[in-house]
């Protein structure tokens, strides 16, 4: 499995190394590669949060990725 980043950020190259890394410690062989050099499976993107409240800013995060947040059953 690979995980992809944007050639032209270097901070973006060291965070999915990192998580390559981390993958590693838990049996998981995830590869960090640059974007324009091989498709990946998985794409580290930078998004800003738009609030520092934590609802906010995961509603935020959400909108900004064009995810459909998991239905909540009521607690």
């Amino acid at each position: 499995m690979t995980i992809g980043y944007e050639p032209n950020d270097p901070a973006g190259r060291f965070i999915a190394e990192r998580i390559a890394l981390n993958a590693h410690d838990i049996g998981l062989n995830l590869q960090p590669v640059a974007i324009n050099a091989a498709p990946s499976d998985l794409r580290l993107r930078h998004v800003s949060l738009v609030s520092l409240d934590p609802e906010t800013a995961l509603t935020g995060v959400i909108d900004r990725l064009n995810i459909t947040p998991p239905a909540v059953s009521p607690a």
